[in-house]
């Protein structure tokens, strides 16, 4: 059973995973301001994920190619089950969701990413992938 959050820089919003009543995993976003919380239109773990700080309603998430099991986020932090990751850019304001990149596709690899962080211009992702902890990047400018 797990929660996990992950607050934007300005801790307005927060987006938060965590398991519903029926056992699959559930990604959200909670406004403090107006107490309110939506369900995203895909689903990840808020450790997969970081927040912009030059836009902070913006949010980069590596999200599974496929659903995950029922048995997550157990079997993800056991190392039991793993994922194939693609990486997308939200924008918490409008909800529109930009795919950056299908990560299987174009590194030729199957990576599980982790420890999402931006650069400080935000030009750059990078992230490990939990499969073998090897560092990768993203350029933000190629879409």
């Amino acid at each position: 059973m797990g929660l996990s959050v992950l607050p934007n820089p300005t801790a307005q919003l927060v987006l938060y995973s965590d398991l519903s009543s029926s056992g699959n995993l559930v990604t959200s976003l909670y406004n403090i301001k107006n107490a309110s919380s939506q369900d995203l239109p895909f689903i990840t773990l808020a450790e997969k994920c970081v927040w912009s700080k030059q836009n902070p309603l913006n949010l980069y998430c590596a999200v599974p190619s496929s659903a995950p099991t029922t048995s997550y986020p157990d079997a993800w932090y056991e190392g039991i089950d793993s994922s194939v990751d693609k990486i997308i850019e939200i924008d918490t304001d409008t909800g529109s969701v930009h795919l950056v990149s299908d990560l299987a596709q174009d590194a030729k690899t199957q990576i599980d990413a982790e420890w999402l962080a931006l650069d400080p211009t935000e030009q750059f992702l990078y992230f490990v992938n939990k499969k073998d902890l090897s560092l990768w990047s993203v350029d933000l400018n190629k879409n």
